[in-house]
């Protein structure tokens, strides 16, 4: 699912599905990438890691507090 909320960052869902951080910053042109994840799924933070996105904090999506991740584009390209 692809999606603005409330003019802010673009944020992407795909669950169970590989997120292609390349498609994201050069073909959407989005900056940040971020997401948010169960506080108990240790292994969706794991995959966010592993995609290149950090821990930064937490956020209020789908009426809780949630961990958040976000990668940004001159970062990314700092790391390619």
């Amino acid at each position: 699912m692809l999606g603005r909320i409330d003019d802010g960052p673009v944020f992407l869902e795909f669950p169970g599905e590989r997120i292609d951080n390349r498609f994201g910053f050069r073909e959407l042109e989005l900056d940040p990438i971020v997401a948010v994840s169960d506080p108990d799924n240790a292994a969706s933070h794991k995959v966010l890691h592993k995609i290149g996105l950090r821990a930064a904090g937490t956020a209020t999506h789908y009426g809780r507090e949630l961990p958040f991740f976000e990668l940004g584009r001159d970062e990314y390209l700092a790391r390619v």
